[in-house]
Formats: structure tokens, C-alpha cells, sequence
């Protein structure tokens, strides 16, 4: 492709195109190259395949792991195989992405029944279930703990907010602060947002069913080039890890199910706010009408202080407690003045009262 001398791993056949996994055996930018995927048009009167374009991924930058646009996306270097995805509206390529553990899904619908547009691909991912490699690799907890039931058990309060106007182009940080500001504490991770899914409480536009909710996710999207068996190391971004400052958002329709991109936490994404936290089973779902966003917003302020509500009683008490058993002992030298009886203690003497026989007071 372009001069360079290929690896190609798998190529998988759609109509009149074939697309082919693969990238240069070299590159200048990079000792482990990200794979990429190209596009092949037969042509009968020849009896050969030509045309070779790259339509997913870099073949030459840095292994990544980055959804979107074809152009704008990248995998890592490990990918093998590829597979069509059955479908009778569309045509979809999963490429299994080893060292992001994810399988990436690439949109090539457009440029197959248009025979043109090789710049309307999109790539997206379906990632496995978080900690899967220490699940995997370990025989600390079984992957079963993070199945939908078990993930449910252990659900707490959530906050989502439907309709038009809750829709916003927030990044990741703003999506957190929102989360903070109504009182839930933090973004959903993928397990919490499945488990969501599956009950029916996320937020909607319209309440269809084709209609796609767009969330950020806690998940993030390092990757590295593993040797071993293993979980890639936290480190920053270099030639052998990379996702550093990417973060997943969830996307999902009841139809098709929950999808994922890994899109840099300063991007602004026209997503919906859904925050999950502690102190449930509980769903806060404000609408546009005032009595039922009164109620949130109350609901919210109490999930927000119902910490403050236990412990300062019992700070309370504690302080009324230790001040009934120093009333009659030396007070400390950081005791406060307008709480001691006895003037005399500033001086360091303990205080005394001598009486005699009939308890009257020695001067």
C-alpha cells in the first residue's frame, strides 16, 4: 500500500469489496504500529482486486485505541482476525482488538452501497467486562461478580435527566462536575450502566425505542502492547501504552444494545447526564415540569447530606460527653475560657475549697 512493503492478517468479503486487515512490516513513527483496515474493488474484466484504500485506522502512527470516524480512529498492533457482522440493513466488519480487549466494530455500510464516501466509515467498541485480564489471569473473584444480577444487588442511587433539554455537549470533566452539582457523586461505570440498561432506567430524548442514549462512561481506554499474559500498566502514554486521557462513552438502543467509543476526556460530546452512586436502591429521573423537578432537586439535596445528617449528631453527643467528664477534672491547656468554673485553673493549680466543721469557707 503506498510503496510500503504489507502484513496482512484476515480479509473478509462484502459484495464487490474486499477489506483486508493489515499495515506496513515498518514505520518510521513507530515500533508497534497500529493496524489498519483497506478497502479492495474487484474488477471482472481484469480478474483481480485493485484499488487499495485505507478506510479505518493508521497503518503507520502508534497503536491506540481510538473510535469515531474512520480516518480519526486507531487499534492496536495484535489484531488478527476479522468476521462480518450478519445484518439485513446494514454491513458492519468486528475486528477482535487483543491488546485494548475489545471488539471494534467498523461501520462500512456507506462506502459499500455507495461505492464511493470511504470517509463516512465509523469505528466503534464493545469492551469486555472491566478487570477481565485479572479475572482471567487470577483466582481472586470470578467473573460471574460482575454479571447484571450481582452488579444490581450492590446498585445505589442514580440520577438521569430526559427529554430534549437534557441534552448537553459536556466533556468528561463537566460531565463529573454535573454529577457533584446534583448531589450523586460520580459517572456510571460500564457494569452500573448495563445493569441500568437492562432495567430501563437511563435517560431518553423521546422515550422511543430507536432513539440512541448517549452517556460518559468511568471506563477508560488504556491499552498496551502486552508480551505476557497480564493488565497493561498505568504509566503514560509512550510507544508500548497509550489511552492515557481517553474515556469511554456508552451508547445505547434497546433494539441493538450498548456500544462504546474511546474519545479524549476534553472532547465536548452532545451527551445526557447519568451519575450512579451510593445509599440505594433509588432513581432520580427530573422532567420538565415543575412539581417533578421540585422533587428531584429535593431528593438530590438529601442524597447529598445524608452523610452530614449521622455524623454530626453523633459529633454532637460525643462533644457533650467528654465535656460532662472534664467538668470536675483539670482542664487541658486549649480548653476554651468561657467554659471553665474557676478562674484559679489559668494558673496551672488545680482548684480547692477548704471548709470547716460546719462548712463554712476558710479565707
Amino acid at each position: 500500500y503506498d510503496g510500503d512493503e504489507m502484513t496482512f492478517m484476515d480479509t473478509a468479503i462484502i459484495n464487490e469489496y474486499a477489506f483486508v486487515l493489515g499495515h506496513p512490516k515498518h514505520s518510521d513513527k513507530s515500533e508497534h504500529n497500529g493496524v489498519a483496515l483497506y478497502r479492495l474493488t474487484w474488477y471482472d474484466e481484469d480478474e483481480a482486486w485493485k484499488d487499495c484504500t485505507q478506510i479505518a485506522g493508521s497503518g503507520l502512527e502508534g497503536a491506540g485505541w481510538v473510535d469515531g470516524s474512520g480516518e480519526e480512529a486507531k487499534f492496536s498492533s495484535t489484531p488478527h482476525d476479522i468476521a462480518v457482522l450478519p445484518s439485513l440493513d446494514s454491513h458492519t466488519i468486528i475486528v477482535g482488538d487483543v491488546d485494548n480487549h475489545a471488539l471494534r466494530y467498523v461501520d462500512v455500510t456507506i462506502p459499500v452501497e455507495t461505492h464511493d464516501q470511504t470517509d463516512k466509515v465509523r469505528v466503534s467498541s464493545v469492551a469486555y467486562d472491566e478487570d477481565l485480564y485479572q479475572v482471567l489471569y487470577t483466582n481472586e473473584e470470578p467473573w460471574t461478580t460482575l454479571s447484571l444480577e450481582s452488579v444490581m444487588e450492590q446498585d445505589g442511587k442514580s440520577y438521569y435527566h430526559s427529554g430534549p433539554e437534557g441534552l448537553y455537549s459536556m466533556t468528561f470533566d463537566a460531565a463529573q462536575d454535573e454529577c457533584g452539582r446534583v448531589g450523586i457523586g460520580r459517572i456510571c461505570t460500564l457494569p452500573e450502566l448495563r445493569a441500568r440498561f437492562a432495567r430501563g432506567q437511563y435517560p431518553t430524548i423521546d422515550g422511543d425505542d430507536t432513539t440512541w442514549t448517549t452517556v460518559w462512561s468511568a471506563e477508560s481506554c488504556m491499552g498496551c502492547h502486552l508480551e505476557d499474559p497480564g493488565r497493561c500498566p498505568v504509566q503514560e502514554d509512550g510507544d508500548s501504552s497509550w489511552g492515557e486521557n481517553f474515556k469511554m462513552i456508552a451508547i445505547f438502543n434497546p433494539q441493538v444494545g450498548l456500544q462504546n467509543q474511546c474519545v479524549h476526556v476534553d472532547r465536548p460530546v452532545d451527551t445526557m447526564s447519568m451519575c450512579c452512586g451510593l445509599g440505594g436502591p433509588a432513581v432520580i429521573n427530573p422532567t420538565s415540569e415543575s412539581n417533578e423537578q421540585d422533587k428531584g432537586n429535593v431528593d438530590s439535596k438529601q442524597a447529598g447530606v445524608i452523610s452530614a445528617g449521622v455524623v454530626v449528631p453523633l459529633f454532637l453527643i460525643a462533644a457533650a460527653a467528654y465535656g460532662l467528664y472534664m467538668r470536675k477534672r483539670t482542664k487541658p491547656s486549649w480548653w476554651p475560657k468561657f467554659l471553665r468554673n474557676d478562674s484559679r485553673e489559668e494558673t496551672g493549680h488545680a482548684p480547692h475549697r477548704e471548709v470547716d466543721l460546719r462548712g463554712r469557707d476558710y479565707i
